[in-house]
């Protein structure tokens, strides 16, 4: 099962962002701490991606009863691009998001034509 939303931009440049946060999202970031860590990811998602939009959906393993959020990103580039950007978000996520609090936020992108 798994909650989808939007969630708000860094920076009022990023027009196509939404501004709402489920409540399950919120709800999963406040009770484990990850406010702070959820807008650090989605700066870096802005800053490498240039996103076309970004949203946020939680996660849950029914089996292991684990859950994490995915910050999605939509972009229209290519392949080889986004593969960089993604090197660049990892680099960057890995240097100031510590464990396990960076297993808990999870990134996805969907290239867009």
């Amino acid at each position: 099962m798994k909650v989808a939303d939007t969630i708000p931009p860094a920076n009022a440049q990023a027009a196509n962002i939404g501004t709402a946060r489920a409540d399950s999202v919120r709800d999963f970031s406040r009770t484990n701490n990850l406010d702070e860590f959820l807008r650090i990811a989605q700066e870096l998602a802005e800053e490498c991606f240039s996103p076309d939009a970004i949203e946020c959906e939680l996660m849950r393993d029914d089996e292991t009863e684990d859950a994490w959020l995915i910050v999605r990103v939509r972009v229209k580039d290519s392949p080889e691009n986004v593969l960089a950007a993604k090197k660049r978000y990892t680099r960057e996520w890995i240097a100031r998001v510590p464990w396990p609090q960076r297993h808990m936020i999870r990134l996805s992108y969907d290239i867009n034509d």
